[in-house]
């Protein structure tokens, strides 16, 4: 491999078969696909005895790096169920992601992962809208969620206006600011 096909190597996410997580990992390492499954270990218990047990972080998940030629080779590993991908476009994670999760991994602690839900929305925080004819657009919402949908306002620039609108909350995303973006 030279350093050219290196370099055009990003990070995807793929889904896995449920509980299929350290094996698909395990199978694309034998294929010679770079991947990262995040383990931690955890005390578990039994009726009659307690162990400790690797479980990983992202159930379901799994991280491949790849280029777009090798892509097809993952799905060669038994257990993988598909690229994610939102709104039609395949999910790319970015190397400071991947090392914030080794990261995170290096310190030793458990690790619990909180979803970023339609809850969490609060009236007056910035997001970027992910599916639909209205995708990659930002706004601020406007309006505390009602029935799972909340009232977000576009900038119009030009126009020296917002252009409000309702939206369902599963097409919204969180704007992260910098500042949580710690690399």
């Amino acid at each position: 491999m030279n350093f050219l096909d290196n370099k055009n190597k990003e990070w995807y996410v793929i889904i896995t078969r449920p509980r299929w997580e350290k094996k698909v990992g395990a199978n694309l390492t034998d294929l010679g696909v770079e991947n990262l499954v995040p383990l931690q270990k955890q005390l578990r218990q039994w009726s009659d005895r307690k162990k400790w047990v690797e479980v990983p972080v992202f159930m379901t998940y799994a991280f491949v790096r790849c280029t777009a030629k090798e892509r097809m080779k993952v799905y060669e590993a038994e257990g993988i169920s598909r690229f994610l991908s939102i709104g039609g476009v395949l999910s790319k994670v970015s190397e400071a992601e991947i090392d914030r999760i080794n990261r995170l991994l290096d310190y030793g602690k458990k690790i619990e992962l909180e979803k970023l839900s339609a809850n969490i929305f609060s009236k007056g925080e910035e997001v970027e809208v992910i599916s639909g004819n209205l995708r990659g657009l930002r706004g601020i919402v406007s309006e505390k969620p009602k029935n799972g949908k909340k009232k977000i306002k576009i900038l119009i620039e030009s126009l020296n206006c917002f252009a409000c609108t309702e939206i369902s909350t599963e097409m919204l995303t969180a704007v992260l600011p910098n500042r949580l973006m710690v690399g």
